[in-house]
């Protein structure tokens, strides 16, 4: 099995209730980011990130960019024993685990 395309979505998702931060901050609604993984099987994977701003060190727009330059490392990829794919995804661009 061979991936064969990653297909990306930006969607903005807001909570039922404002969630409370230190210093006063505040966050309601949060860019999450969905992606699609063909593979030559016809099987697909999904997978969703949604970073909170302020809270977590990850940031939902560097998602698209992170990938583009991982293409060529994951498109022809077994997604099978992801692991070997992180080691690689890990060379190709170091610190963006």
């Amino acid at each position: 099995m061979k991936v064969t395309k990653l297909s990306l979505w930006h969607v903005g998702l807001t909570s039922h209730e404002t969630y409370y931060m230190a210093d006063n901050k505040t966050c309601d609604t949060v860019e999450s980011v969905v992606i699609k993984i063909d593979t030559d099987t016809g099987i697909t994977g999904w997978g969703e990130t949604c970073p909170i701003p302020h809270y977590l060190p990850a940031y939902a727009r560097g998602i698209a960019p992170a990938l583009s330059e991982l293409e060529s490392v994951i498109i022809g990829s077994d997604p099978i024993g992801v692991e070997s794919l992180m080691i690689k995804a890990e060379a190709h661009l170091p610190g963006h685990l």
